[in-house]
């Protein structure tokens, strides 16, 4: 009589298809995760740590001054001297900036590769276990699936690091672009501000002197 209620009719199914759907749901949240570590360099183990310092040396050359702006007027040829010793400064870290970036490539090159070729010069045999004794048929199999996981994996990381390399180039020319543009766009503003006012600010200094010649304006 229980048995024919609803409640107690449905109870099982009910359980099986709850405990579906929950598996169903895990099961497609951990292929996310895997398809995320696969195409991220940042989700993943081995890019992660080089990755930070990568992006923190990247950074770094955003904030470099290129073009020195102080608020002072001064003529043309003054100008190009101070610019000239603000690009050779900011030329220095630049280059230290960038052996560092490539010092951290190169050595996830290394440790990529050095892994890849570790893993595929493993022993292959499967029944060998530690101190000669003779492994069991399932402790075999286990073992030779993880050796195969782990090739593929170091396959895989090894395949990533041309995209790792054009990803980094970006990164650094992008930071370039970004810097260049900022002191243009600040060197452009420098030089209207006051535009269209009675206003002593300015970025150039025009010489006036007079001589047997006339009048004479530098530059001219």
């Amino acid at each position: 009589m229980v048995r024919n209620l609803t409640f107690f009719r449905q109870f099982v199914p009910r359980k099986m298809f709850d405990m579906w759907r929950t598996f169903a749901k895990y099961s497609k949240f951990r292929r996310m995760r895997r398809d995320i570590e696969r195409k991220l360099f940042m989700a993943s183990r081995v890019f992660c740590a080089p990755m930070m310092t990568i992006r923190t040396a990247v950074s770094h050359l955003q904030e470099l001054q290129l073009v020195r702006l102080d608020g002072v007027r001064m003529t043309a040829a003054t100008f190009a001297d101070t610019q000239a010793q603000a690009r050779a400064m900011a030329q220095k870290e630049i280059d230290r900036r960038l052996v560092r970036i490539v010092r951290v490539l190169k050595g996830i090159c290394k440790d990529v590769t050095d892994r890849a070729a570790a893993n595929a010069d493993e022993d292959a045999d499967p029944s060998a276990g530690a101190g000669g004794r003779t492994k069991g048929i399932r402790e075999a199999k286990e073992d030779e699936m993880r050796k195969a996981r782990a090739l593929r994996q170091a396959a895989f990381e090894q395949s990533r690091l041309g995209s790792l390399i054009r990803m980094v180039d970006y990164m650094v020319v992008e930071a370039f672009a970004g810097r260049c543009s900022d002191d243009l766009e600040a060197l452009r503003s420098s030089m209207h501000a006051g535009a269209g006012q009675r206003s002593r600010v300015g970025l150039f200094m025009t010489e006036l002197r007079f001589d047997d010649e006339g009048t004479v304006f530098a530059p001219n």
